[in-house]
């Protein structure tokens, strides 16, 4: 009892003296729980920052995306500005190769095929992507307004955006990589892969780890349908101002050429070269039959097909839509059609309708027509239409 006490008294002795904050010895098992809870925090910490700096990077992507995709549409839609500008419509600047904004050509083409947009040529203000870089240009060479041949939508071009043809491709090339310098000028400096490489008339819109180019094409069924529009409305203006004046319209020649009227034919191409009951340019009973403008007689003679009505038979024509059941449109006394670029099966230069047009346009009777908007167009069908009345 007594040894009892005397324990307990140094027991308490030796308490009494450790500080109030003593720390209590934890156990082998409570000190691996809290490591193994460190461990996951700084693991959970660790993967919250990767996840937040991958949504950091992807939303600028998307944004950097979103702001060059404006800047390319503009451009793109300045090309075509320029292009229904011209004589002939459809016809697209060089490239800028040294950099004062101005086109480039050279001989029967440019100096070269790539180069930098020309931002002056085309009246806009110089377009940057949102690094800050010019955008670079890429053309169809047998467009431009150097080129040799007839310019009109059965030319078919070479130049490719991911193995389809365009008229024309615009790049923004996007901050650079390790590597890039930013010589003015040098593609290699701003654009990657198939983009900067020595095949001037192939491109890729893909992005990768290594090629950040954001492209865009001048695809060439929308392109040539604009340009067809200005055409057919040339034309219609010349045969209009020529019935007025000459009480007729002039007879058709034969589809495909020689491009002379033949008496009593209605329906063909129009007559270019001449024309019947009255030549172009001749007197007739209103004064002086008008010309067709040079442009339209070089680059579109073999592309309008053409059919009138004569004055006896008023409007003798009619117009649908490709819908179920058939809309018939207004009677008219001519119908113009402009072919789009080739669909699948058409060859051309062709005396065969069917490898200009497609659906009602080339089956009987030949006083129905199809007529189908830009937002219809499909693989099957692509004409453009311009109905005339007296």
């Amino acid at each position: 009892m007594k040894r009892q006490r005397i324990w307990t008294c140094r027991q308490h002795l030796r308490t009494s003296l450790l500080p109030v904050d003593y720390p209590m010895r934890a156990s082998g098992r409570g000190q691996k729980g809290f490591a193994l809870l460190a461990l996951l925090t700084i693991f959970v910490l660790a993967l919250t920052t990767v996840l937040i700096a991958r949504v950091s990077v992807n939303e600028q992507d998307a944004r950097r995306q979103v702001s060059n995709a404006g800047v390319l549409a503009e451009a793109t839609a300045a090309l075509v500005g320029y292009a229904v500008r011209q004589q002939p419509p459809g016809t697209l600047p060089c490239p800028d190769v040294n950099g004062d904004g101005l086109a480039d050509p050279q001989g029967n083409g440019c100096q070269s095929q790539r180069g930098l947009l020309p931002a002056r040529t085309l009246g806009t203000d110089a377009l940057r992507d949102r690094s800050g870089a010019s955008l670079w240009y890429a053309v169809e060479l047998a467009y431009v307004g150097t080129a040799a041949g007839t310019r009109n939508p059965s030319r078919v071009p070479t130049l490719q955006l991911d193995g389809q043809p365009v008229a024309a491709v615009v790049i923004a090339p996007n901050a650079p990589f390790e590597g890039q310098g930013r010589a003015v000028l040098n593609a290699s400096d701003f654009l990657e892969g198939e983009n900067a490489d020595a095949s001037l008339a192939s491109y890729a819109s893909l992005t990768s780890d290594v090629g950040n180019d954001q492209v865009l094409g001048l695809r060439t069924g929308p392109f040539w349908t604009d340009m067809a529009r200005i055409a057919l409305a040339e034309a219609g203006r010349t045969l209009q101002n020529y019935r007025l004046l000459c009480g007729e319209y002039p007879w058709a020649s034969v589809f495909g050429g020689p491009y002379t009227s033949v008496n009593g034919l209605q329906i063909g191409s129009i007559p270019m070269a001449t024309a019947e009951p009255f030549d172009w340019g001749d007197p007739c009973p209103g004064g002086t039959a008008p010309l067709p403008v040079a442009w339209l007689v070089t680059h579109w003679s073999d592309q309008i097909f053409y059919r009138m009505c004569q004055s006896a038979e008023g409007s003798c024509l009619s117009t649908q839509d490709n819908g179920l059941p058939p809309v018939t449109g207004p009677a008219s006394s001519v119908v113009l059609l402009s072919p789009g670029a080739p669909l699948a099966g058409q060859v051309r230069p062709s005396s065969l309708e069917s490898n200009y047009f497609e659906g009602q346009n080339v089956a009987v009777p030949d006083t129905l027509f199809s007529d189908l908007n830009l937002i219809e167009h499909n693989a099957s069908y692509n004409d453009v239409t311009l109905f005339l009345s007296p």
